[in-house]
């Protein structure tokens, strides 16, 4: 990554929520400073309300949507 980069804004870049997706639960898995994976939750549906602030992601980070048949 070069610039900062928004959860929303890496969703949006790849190309949305699908219709199974849930908007309330993006969950941002990324490595904490002792080197175990961490898991946060965050609703896009709340930052694009602009209710929730951004969150942005760190080099490494991955998102996940939940969804149908997908949890974590």
């Amino acid at each position: 990554m070069d610039r900062k980069v928004s959860v929303y804004e890496a969703i949006l870049e790849s190309g949305g929520v699908t219709k199974n997706g849930d908007r309330n639960k993006v969950y941002v898995v990324s490595y904490g400073k002792d080197q175990r994976l961490t898991r946060k939750v965050v609703s896009l549906s709340q930052m694009e309300s602009g209710k929730a602030e951004m969150v942005y992601l760190n080099p490494g980070d991955r998102v996940f949507v939940a969804g149908q048949g997908f949890s974590i």
